[in-house]
């Protein structure tokens, strides 16, 4: 018993320092964009005669249809409009043509982002995009798009597509953290079944004494530190997403 007390003390050390390194490496600085489609639908019902159409701007749109896009800086760093060698292309493929760009939500709400319509793609003139800052982008188009991307030459900048937003923490509308239920589970549920785990092995006197006192040093720094930062990391990069 005494090697399994040691063992078991040791693997939670191990535990604790791979999840100190994760959270390490997922705060190094970085530039990135990432994307999420929230909607792709035609605008007219296919139940409307064929005598039905939309109008816009005194232009008729054949086969109308929107996508939504949620485009964040989730990085650490700011993309600056220096840092652009070419336009950030928004491409529908599939589609006639792009009809029209439009913000339709932004963080912060002085972000003015101006679009060129070329074909099938819209493209994002250069512009200063802060960590944290969003665009909600209305794209009306001739065509349903049967795929999107988004893409362009922009210094030490990764852009990555997400198909779906992040994991939400709570049952908030935006993943935050609400009711008793929410705040039982993350800081009640979770600590204490990490604090018993290490308890028991602290307290088993079969136990070697290296075992009992590793198991209760990590028990206490994964419930004390490295738990309560990864909770935060987690309801941060949820809320980035909040429009």
């Amino acid at each position: 018993m005494d090697s399994v007390g040691t063992w078991v003390g040791v693997a939670l050390a191990l535990l604790g320092l791979v999840v100190a390194t994760l959270a390490y490496v997922k705060r190094r600085p970085k530039t990135r964009l990432e994307y999420f489609v929230q909607t792709n639908s035609a605008v007219l019902p296919a139940s409307l005669p064929e005598t039905f159409s939309l109008i816009h701007r005194d232009l008729e749109v054949t086969d109308p249809a929107i996508m939504i896009l949620r485009i964040v800086n989730t990085g650490d760093r700011a993309i600056t409009p220096q840092s652009f060698e070419n336009d950030i292309v928004l491409r529908l493929t599939g589609v006639s043509e792009v009809i029209s760009a439009t913000c339709t939500a932004r963080r912060p709400e002085d972000l003015e982002p101006t679009f060129l319509l070329d074909g099938e793609c819209a493209k994002l003139k250069p512009i200063l995009i802060n960590p944290g800052d969003l665009m909600q982008i209305q794209l009306l188009s001739a065509g349903q798009a049967s795929e999107v991307s988004v893409s362009g030459r922009v210094s030490e900048l990764s852009i990555k597509r997400r198909d779906a937003l992040p994991y939400p923490p709570g049952s908030g509308p935006h993943g935050e953290l609400e009711g008793p239920v929410d705040y039982f589970m993350w800081f009640v549920g979770i600590p204490g079944f990490i604090l018993g785990i290490g308890a028991l092995i602290a307290l088993n006197n079969h136990n070697s004494a290296v075992g009992r006192i590793t198991a209760a040093a990590v028990a206490l720094v994964l419930t004390l530190v490295i738990y309560p930062l990864q909770l935060r990391f987690l309801l941060r990069r949820r809320q980035v997403w909040d429009c």
